[in-house]
């Protein structure tokens, strides 16, 4: 068993990649090195068999395999199975169109290249090579992305849901337990309206139809939950709407916020609210009766005082223009003068009062918003 190891002269500048390389003709082994040199970003490991690759894989990680096919105890394509993650360059000197096409059909092989020095072998190999590191470059990306998505959703306070397009729910992160008391394989495949109380179950179904018919990115909704154990929640829910490149609906992302001690806070100062309205008109009842009991017994002394008037006229004036107007004296006229004047005292005391109030209780509300002067 061979190992050997080709560092790269300039370390410093950029990353530098492990490749296993995988050749047993030592004259092939020797080309390859030399060849291999120029490349700075790769650190280059050579064996000389299937046994000497699967013994140096079993302890060490690389970012790639490249192999000769026929090795003399196996093929480059046996190495596979040490860890399907790592993609296999398989190297051949082979004419036989047979092994090529097989080499193509080979989902497991990411790409096979054929040993013709006199066609840029090396410099194939090396963009053959390329394409693997920026793939394993993009792959370490995603999933550099996905940790930190994965952490930002799992710390963050507020519960996230994924739904597919029919809105049954995908993903969960765990915070979900903590607001409904349902864990994330509890409400995996279920609607996204199964915790909505009942009450409010058609309105919220209703909301978000409504939503996605008008393909409106973003809405937010509050309404109540039912707990798994068989409390009540007010929740605030953020929603878009998630669309893959060609416009098609792939379901709903929530964004769901416990708003209960907020709306109990609401429903506190509605409650006050609606007392000092009560107290209000209590007390404008109450400023409203003590003027018109005043107003009452001013408007019937000026009422009294017209009547007083009124009869003096009458005895003085009117009845005897009626006497000198008929030439005899009749008490019929001047009792029918009295009845009417008696009659009419009444209304005027309504009229009269009721012009009073108001105008006392505008002079009391222009007295409370008139600002004070010097």
């Amino acid at each position: 068993m061979q190992v050997e190891t080709v560092s790269s002269k300039k370390t410093h500048a950029r990353r530098i990649y492990d490749i296993l390389v995988v050749e047993d003709d030592p004259i092939q082994t020797i080309i390859l090195k030399k060849l291999f040199e120029p490349y700075t970003s790769y650190h280059t490991i050579f064996t000389d068999s299937v046994k000497a690759a699967s013994q140096y894989l079993d302890k060490n990680k690389v970012h790639a395999i490249v192999s000769d096919y026929n090795l003399e105890d196996g093929k480059g394509s046996d190495l596979i199975e040490y860890d399907p993650e790592v993609p296999i360059i398989i190297m051949t000197a082979t004419k036989d169109i047979d092994l090529v096409v097989e080499l193509m059909k080979n989902d497991e092989i990411y790409d096979f290249v054929l040993k013709d020095y006199e066609k840029n072998f090396i410099e194939i190999l090396n963009r053959t090579l390329d394409k693997v590191i920026k793939k394993f470059q993009l792959t370490q990306r995603l999933n550099n992305q996905k940790a930190q998505f994965k952490q930002l959703v799992e710390n963050i306070n507020d519960v996230i849901v994924r739904t597919d397009a029919e809105g049954k729910i995908m993903f969960s992160n765990q915070q979900i337990s903590d607001l409904t008391g349902y864990n994330a394989l509890e409400v995996f495949g279920e609607t996204y309206s199964f915790w909505v109380s009942e009450s409010h179950t058609a309105e919220v179904e209703a909301f978000y139809e409504k939503q996605l018919s008008r393909h409106q990115e973003h809405s937010n909704f509050e309404f109540p939950i039912d707990t798994k154990h068989g409390g009540q929640r007010w929740v605030g829910q953020s929603t878009r709407l998630s669309y893959d490149s060609s416009g098609k609906f792939l379901g709903f992302l929530f964004v769901i916020r416990d708003i209960t001690t907020k709306k109990a806070a609401e429903l506190k100062i509605k409650k006050q609210n609606e007392q000092l309205h009560q107290q209000n008109d209590e007390i404008k009842k109450n400023y409203e009766e003590l003027i018109k009991a005043k107003t009452s017994k001013k408007a019937l002394g000026i009422v009294l005082i017209l009547a007083v008037v009124l009869f003096l006229v009458s005895e003085a004036w009117l009845e005897p223009i009626v006497e000198e107007y008929t030439g005899q004296e009749n008490n019929l006229p001047g009792l029918a003068l009295k009845g009417m004047i008696a009659l009419l005292l009444k209304p005027i005391d309504t009229l009269l009062e009721n012009y009073l109030v108001k105008r006392q209780i505008a002079r009391g509300k222009q007295s409370s918003t008139a600002l004070p002067t010097e």
